[in-house]
């Protein structure tokens, strides 16, 4: 993740270790009287491109007092990429548990995940409750019938692999970035070039299709458990959604809205499905908002 303010290091996990970026935030007063320090947030990403997801949302949510921790799930970005790994929902979300778990301490933390990580948010506060605070889950989806962009642009066509191995080109990242991104909106060549350079391994890129075809091939089964289990959730959800998504239907998001309990929707205005890299400054007020409300002007 690139942005001020960083301080990277590695959390070593059952074996495997997941690069850690950390924003702290003002030591007390914050601004526009939004009190004292707030509750700290753990940012979790989606594909393709790892914690760069946040790299415009990280900073602000730091000046604003809090702690922020973002995160590359193993097999991307910084993170280790073993083969050996099982890049599945159970697998990734018992890494994300392990960690959130090591960072909490005393405190329960808000959870905001983008895409993969929205869903993986939502497992956390199901599942570990007393870590959690509360949810923000973005351009998420929990519908076997409306899966995740990347599951329908890579792991339904023939031409999966090749489409996967692209993402190591300027170009081949910049036409997936583009079916993603709101249509007409101009996509930073900067992001492009940063994306590109974490592909340029050949076992990220073997990472990145097993993650892809692991989530892809959840049992279906598995699937209805995991969605009852997100109709148990206990803890405040916001659930964001680009307006202009052009790869997740509305449809998913009102289906995530009916399953979980009480689940508020925010709709963010002039972006699609990557609505963090598209409005950082919209996307941080909402992240930032729904923090001081569960906290209530102070952590507790």
């Amino acid at each position: 993740m690139s942005g001020r303010g960083e301080a990277g290091r590695f959390a070593e996990l059952g074996g495997v270790r997941m690069a850690v970026w950390e924003v702290p935030g003002p030591p007390s007063a914050c601004p526009e009287g939004e009190g004292v320090r707030g509750r700290p947030i753990l940012l979790l990403h989606g594909v393709p491109l790892a914690s760069l997801t946040w790299r415009g949302v990280a900073p602000l949510l730091g000046e604003r007092g809090h702690r922020v921790v973002a995160v590359d799930l193993v097999g991307m970005g910084g993170s280790d990429k073993p083969l050996g790994f099982s890049y599945t929902l159970s697998g990734l979300t018992g890494l994300v548990e392990a960690l959130l778990a090591d960072l909490a301490g005393a405190e329960r933390w808000v959870v905001a995940g983008h895409d993969l990580g929205g869903l993986l948010a939502l497992r956390l506060a199901a599942r570990r409750p007393e870590l959690v605070a509360g949810v923000a889950a973005l351009d998420a989806t929990a519908s076997p019938y409306h899966p995740f962009p990347w599951i329908t642009l890579f792991a339904a066509r023939p031409s999966f692999m090749a489409g996967v191995f692209r993402l190591g080109q300027l170009g081949g990242l910049r036409g997936i970035l583009r079916r993603l991104w709101r249509p007409g909106g101009e996509i930073p060549e900067e992001l492009v070039e940063e994306g590109t350079k974490a592909f340029s391994r050949p076992e990220a890129v073997w990472t990145l299709t097993k993650l892809i075809e692991g989530v892809g091939t959840t049992p279906e089964e598995e699937l209805v458990a995991l969605r009852e289990e997100l109709r148990g959730i206990a803890r405040p959800v916001l659930v964001g959604r680009g307006e202009e998504d052009p790869a997740l239907p509305a449809e998913a998001t009102q289906d995530l809205m009916e399953l979980v309990p009480g689940a508020r929707r925010a709709d963010i205005a002039e972006a699609g499905h990557l609505s963090p890299l598209e409005q950082p400054e919209h996307v941080a007020g909402l992240i930032a908002g729904f923090a001081q409300e569960i906290t209530g002007g102070g952590a507790r």
